[in-house]
């Protein structure tokens, strides 16, 4: 208590008690990941991963990754070293994901600490961090998003500490965060861009000792570029055989602009702001005032705004440039660690202690009440889900299996355009690896054939052999997702089966996206004869 007013000096109150409430949203964070963690089935994507990480040695993870993956091994290999001491399921697969999220809640309240130096602040963004459905969700897959933006926070920690101190170790941290988040997924190379951008920023507003750390970084870079070259016949392999990639389709710039912005909510930014509205019709304007007014609000500003860009001009330049679509949330994932900041800043707009606590408090009820508990409703866990049920789907082909069935599979990965019959075994047992993780209960793979996501006349003679030999078995289990860029969908190849070949649909299931019909080979008089 202040002796003189009796009021709380909340300053000092958060400050002191900041490590407990700090420990509270890691808790409530912990809690929001966990939820129903295991309930979901590994979804597409997490069956690649699943099927990469079993392989028999950690050299095979790295050989699996490196040829059917646009990221290195990294994140693969740590998933495989879990693995190795806990049973292979849905949680200990999504385990490393989880932990390298509630990581960057503890980074990204230090980052906002030496930005803003104010606990609230910090506080505010490492809680808004924490309930955000998108960061919740990138928490919960079996994928190298949550690993990067873990990389990328402690990548800009010491790249700030490098800037505000003469440490001997802050560049060479900062050097190697930045190199295990590029090698955690190649769409994080854009924190050397917003780096570089504010380096730039500094030198030219104080025109002193920053040039000096300037080149000192950009030599650092120079690091940065050789350890990625090592993973330059990866790349080079991706780009030749970008086109199967397109499993998205190209968006126009304005659509792409649109679908940017809804990461953001901006339903729910719009009720924040008509509350600040009716917050400041309550207070002085001299508080909007002071906030433009601060010393460090130009350069927290362009930073955090070229932070939140940049991956958007990343995605629109390689997007347009190479001719491939990279239009998806998960390659903007890293723009939302800047807006978390920037919103933490001004949620904490007003100086009346009454309002920096109400305010902040009135998003979270916003967010809760809006995005939290509806998605949970919904989807049973707090974010929004991919849905595929690969684990049902399988179970029921598990228990109905017999002697003579083969499976027809459309596994929805990057380069389903993989034709089956290369000789590269990888890739062979990549493309039916749903059938070869712990899902699949018997001891042998089944015969697998794979199709395509796509149906060019190209692979018109694949397919010719393909259904020639489906008819050698009694029965043809068709199976697999829709992928968004598909010219087809699997309905199609259903009815293909049964009005060009004449097989008797038997029973059909979707499992959340995956999709599974059982057919019947046997003649059924009366009908045409077969081809």
């Amino acid at each position: 208590l202040d002796e003189h007013d009796g009021e709380i000096d909340f300053e000092t109150y958060f400050h002191l008690k900041k490590t407990y409430l700090l420990l509270f949203i890691i808790i409530f964070a912990l809690f929001l990941r966990l939820y129903n963690i295991s309930n979901f089935s590994l979804w597409t994507d997490e069956i690649g991963t699943c099927w990469i990480a079993t392989a028999p040695t950690i050299v095979e993870t790295a050989q699996r990754a490196i040829q059917t993956q646009g990221q290195s091994p990294l994140y693969f290999i740590l998933v495989k070293f879990v693995l190795i001491f806990l049973p292979v399921n849905e949680f200990n697969i999504r385990l490393p994901s989880v932990l390298a999220s509630v990581i960057s809640i503890f980074l990204i309240f230090h980052l906002a600490m030496i930005l803003f130096d104010d606990s609230l602040k910090a506080l505010v963004a490492s809680l808004i961090f924490s309930i955000n459905s998108l960061m919740i969700f990138y928490a919960q897959e079996a994928r190298p998003y949550a690993l990067g933006l873990m990389f990328v926070l402690l990548s800009q920690l010491y790249f700030h500490k490098y800037l505000i101190r003469r440490k001997l170790w802050d560049l060479p941290l900062n050097t190697l965060f930045t190199i295990l988040a590029i090698y955690s997924h190649y769409v994080f190379i854009g924190i050397i861009i917003v780096q570089f951008f504010y380096l730039v920023f500094r030198f030219i507003r104080k025109q002193k000792c920053d040039r000096l750390k300037l080149t000192y970084w950009i030599i650092a870079q120079l690091v940065v570029a050789l350890s990625v070259g090592t993973l330059a016949t990866q790349i080079n392999s991706m780009l030749q055989n970008r086109q199967n990639w397109n499993w998205l389709s190209i968006l126009s710039f304005w659509n792409f602009v649109i679908n940017f912005l809804m990461m953001f909510n901006p339903f729910i930014l719009g009720f924040v702001f008509v509350c600040f509205l009716i917050f400041l019709s309550c207070t002085s304007t001299n508080d909007v005032r002071e906030y433009f007014k601060r010393e460090e609000f130009a350069g927290n500003i362009y930073l955090l705004s070229i932070w939140i860009l940049v991956p958007f001009f990343l995605v629109c330049g390689i997007s347009y440039g190479l001719g491939v679509s990279l239009f998806d949330w998960r390659y903007l994932v890293m723009s939302i660690i800047p807006f978390c900041l920037l919103l933490s800043d001004f949620l904490c707009v007003f100086s009346s202690t009454v309002f920096r606590i109400a305010f902040p408090s009135t998003y979270f009820l916003i967010y809760l009440g809006l995005v939290t508990f509806p998605d949970c409703a919904k989807t049973g866990s707090f974010c929004r889900r991919i849905p595929h049920d690969w684990r049902n789907a399988i179970k029921q082909i598990n228990d109905n299996f017999e002697d003579g069935d083969a499976i027809l599979l459309r596994f929805g990965e990057v380069r389903e355009n993989w034709i089956p019959g290369i000789e590269n075994q990888i890739i062979n047992e990549y493309v039916s690896s749903p059938f070869r993780i712990f899902y699949w209960k018997k001891d042998k793979v089944p015969p697998v054939y794979n199709l395509t996501y796509t149906w060019e006349k190209d692979f018109e003679p694949y397919y010719d052999q393909l259904f020639r030999e489906l008819q050698n078995y009694k029965h043809v289990w068709l199976i697999g997702v829709d992928t968004p860029n598909t010219n087809y969908p699997l309905s199609n190849i259903s009815t293909l089966m049964v009005r060009e070949f004449y097989w008797t649909r038997l029973a059909y299931g979707n499992y959340s996206g995956v999709q599974l019909w059982l057919l019947d080979s046997t003649y059924i008089p009366n009908s045409k004869k077969k081809n």
